[in-house]
């Protein structure tokens, strides 16, 4: 065993530095053990963020002029936004 330098004061004899029952040496059993395999389960949110992720970066001419547009008041927002929402739910449901 290693020899432990007594704290500043405690004599070295107040200590039992002998392992506790059932703590001794490691030893190996014949079988190995079996261990259940890690599982890794996405929900609907990581799914979709995930393949906001992969969708190209901003198109950034595009949205200068949607904002010239804007400004000017000639931007027809709710019947482009819907026929953006309705090509990016098809563009998503058929990559997953």
């Amino acid at each position: 065993m290693s020899d432990i330098a007594p704290v500043s004061g405690v004599p070295s004899d107040r200590f039992d530095t002998a392992p506790a029952p059932g703590y001794g040496p490691a030893t190996r059993s014949a079988q190995p053990t079996r261990r259940p395999s890690d599982r890794v389960e996405l929900s609907d949110r990581a799914r979709l963020l995930s393949k906001l992720n992969a969708m190209p970066d901003i198109r950034q001419d595009l949205v200068d002029r949607i904002r010239r547009e804007i400004a000017e008041g000639s931007y027809d927002s709710a019947e482009r936004m819907d026929r953006a929402i309705d090509a990016l739910t098809q563009e998503m449901g058929q990559e997953g």
